[in-house]
């Protein structure tokens, strides 16, 4: 009896823990590839996420400062004027972007960012100048998890 007792139990671990993998409890990590082969994985910001908890749905929500300050925190990469794609383990459905020029980090008045035009899941960086870069993804999915998540890096000594 013990000994079925044990294998029952090890069963029930087996199957919750692989049933774990296919849920998406946060954002995936985000990573902006640019045509020339530099990458750099995005500073995660502001999400809002859902995911399927059994027979329930479970939520989170976190916030974080504008982009422009959180210089000391965000990847940079060396380029500009270049063709990026974003990717992730799963891929976004969607993606828009908006940047603003390094010159206003810390700006006390947050000005309006530029919205940059998408292709699917890649855009074009910048050429004239370095900017922080925003990405908003999207996950509109029938899988067992939805939501959106913000994205930054910046651009140096490129422009």
């Amino acid at each position: 009896m013990k000994k079925h007792l044990t294998l029952l139990l090890a069963l029930a671990l087996l199957l919750t823990l692989t049933g774990c993998g296919s849920v998406q409890t946060s954002p995936p990590a985000l990573t902006v590839t640019t045509e020339s082969g530099a990458s750099v994985e995005a500073m995660l910001g502001t999400y809002s996420w859902e995911y399927e908890d059994g027979e329930t749905w479970a939520g989170i929500s976190s916030d974080s400062a504008h982009p422009l300050y959180c210089q000391e925190w965000m990847p940079s990469l060396n380029v500009s004027g270049e063709t990026v794609t974003v990717s992730a383990e799963v891929s976004p459905d969607s993606i828009t972007v908006q940047c603003w020029s390094t010159d206003d980090w810390n700006a006390e008045a947050i000005p309006d960012g530029e919205t940059l035009e998408t292709k699917g899941l890649t855009f074009t960086l910048k050429g004239d100048g370095d900017y922080v870069y925003q990405v908003t993804a999207k996950w509109n999915s029938a899988r067992k998890w939805n939501g959106t998540a913000c994205y930054c890096f910046y651009t140096e000594g490129a422009g």
